[in-house]
């Protein structure tokens, strides 16, 4: 049965007042229904039709993780909103893929996903069990209240926001599917795109300081892996079996404080190991967060623009993925 058909139970609810009871159940029951299931090697992702997702990945041992203190607990949840950033990112990237008319606005509604929308479910003793979310903002909250105020306390959802919510046919899922299986392999990958996603939602929510400093983060850690190949691809042997770069001149060279990224992009763009128009690119991002950093000075929306597109820039060359970034949407193909 599809999502149109509970919309004609809602209006019957709605009007005769019934919301608890057989039919209220039935809603309940099958808006609760996993639809789509996805059952890869690494992962298992499933979508209910009330648009509820679960993730799961082979990696992320919680009960191990619980046991083993606050660090490892720490850890393995930043592992966790690594990978549901990336997934949030592109389901909205399918959105537009699918070329669903109607639906292309929902892909400029983009956020970051943080700790006030997850729930961890497990399991203990056959029974699934879960950790209340004691993040849940007070307007969230009292939103929450409001909603279901003329209603029975079972009813989680807006009456009329479910009437008008448009159905996602099953190619969008498969397109999300599809994308997270090319970046599930790879740990940095997901690192970076997770984080690009979150430098996307700030500038979004017109925060551009904090997009510029995410951005550079993948900026610099790009400049620093650049720097290391230079080092070593600079390395040679002597016949007397000495060495151009030692260990120690190497643990010199890769010092952040005697080689930070501003001396790092200058000499690579000396050595054209990097193009002029980069550095140019990445220069003014520099100053641009330092600045704020030190001073206090605000970023524009040009400065967190630049950021995010130097950024895809970089992941496409490293990673390897097609990103594409087009008035302000994301795709991955």
């Amino acid at each position: 049965m599809d999502l149109w058909s509970y919309h004609d139970q809602l209006r019957e609810m709605k009007e005769s007042g019934v919301l608890t009871g057989s039919l209220g159940k039935r809603f309940e029951s099958g808006m609760s229904e996993e639809i789509h299931v996805y059952r890869e090697s690494e992962y298992t992702l499933k979508i209910c039709r009330d648009g509820f997702i679960l993730f799961n990945h082979a990696n992320f041992l919680w009960d191990q993780a619980f046991t083993k203190g606050i660090k490892a607990e720490d850890d393995l949840w930043g592992r966790a909103y690594r990978y549901l950033n990336c997934i949030n990112l592109l389901f909205h990237s399918a959105l537009l893929k699918a070329e669903i008319p109607g639906l292309f606005s929902h892909s400029y509604e983009f956020t970051e996903i943080c700790n006030r929308d997850v729930t961890l479910f497990f399991y203990e003793g056959g029974k699934c069990c879960t950790i209340p979310n004691r993040a849940k903002s007070h307007f969230e909250k009292y939103r929450r209240r409001s909603i279901v105020s003329n209603y029975d306390t079972w009813c989680l959802f807006d009456l009329l926001f479910l009437m008008h919510t448009p159905v996602l046919p099953h190619n969008v899922f498969d397109i999300l599917n599809n994308d997270l299986l090319k970046l599930s392999g790879s740990e940095s990958s997901v690192a970076d795109v997770s984080i690009l996603a979150q430098s996307l939602s700030q500038y979004k929510m017109a925060n551009f300081e904090m997009s510029v400093i995410l951005a550079w983060t993948l900026i610099e850690r790009y400049l620093g892996e650049l720097w290391e190949w230079f080092v070593e691809s600079s390395n040679i042997s002597y016949p007397d079996g000495k060495k151009r770069i030692d260990k120690y001149r190497r643990d010199a060279l890769n010092s952040h404080r005697d080689y930070p990224a501003s001396i790092q992009s200058n000499m690579l763009e000396f050595l054209n190991v990097i193009p002029f128009e980069k550095f140019d690119r990445i220069n003014r991002l520099r100053k641009c967060r330092n600045e704020f950093i030190h001073y206090r000075k605000p970023c524009t929306i040009e400065d967190a623009g630049l950021g995010i597109t130097t950024a895809v820039e970089i992941i496409r060359e490293e990673r390897g993925l097609d990103l594409r970034l087009d008035m302000g949407v994301l795709t991955i193909t």
